[in-house]
């Protein structure tokens, strides 16, 4: 990694458009059909310029687009183009890979810790606040509850 990864301004604009679940929404929503800002801001249950300022943000970016259509009167349709589905797949793909990678890492120490506690090299405290820190954070990735029972 190199400093440039600090200032990658892509970046900034890919973790800030995602993080909020109703831009989400509206690719989700998008990628079905194109709609219009009245209908898109009725399926999210919010105003239109609450609706207009994530438009805006997110067309700035290019990751939606809007086109005219004239009848029966003019109004615009907006739609994501397939670049946009391929970020989003893209995006899906590596943090799917990167929970994958990190459940097999932890259950893998987790595994080895459990071994060293059963061959007395490490104390119960030890082995039970090390396997806390793994499971916190399998679970924080994974969404699951408490994924074995402390000894």
């Amino acid at each position: 990694m190199d400093e440039a990864f600090v200032q990658h301004k892509f970046l900034d604009m890919v973790f800030n458009v995602f993080r909020d679940p109703k831009r989400r929404t509206i690719l989700w929503l998008l990628e079905k059909n194109e709609l219009t800002a009245d209908t898109l801001a009725e399926k999210l249950s919010i105003s239109r310029p609450a609706l207009e300022k994530h438009i805006k943000q997110m067309m700035e970016f290019g990751l939606i687009e809007r086109r005219a259509e004239t009848i029966p009167n003019l109004h615009y349709l907006y739609y994501i183009p397939e670049y946009t589905r391929e970020l989003v797949r893209s995006l899906l793909d590596t943090a799917d890979n990167f929970r994958s990678a990190v459940e097999a890492e932890y259950n893998e120490r987790i595994e080895n810790e459990e071994q060293l506690f059963i061959l007395g090299n490490i104390s119960k405290n030890h082995y039970n606040a090390v396997i806390k820190q793994y499971e916190s954070v399998l679970n924080n990735i994974t969404g699951e509850g408490e994924r074995r029972s402390k000894l």
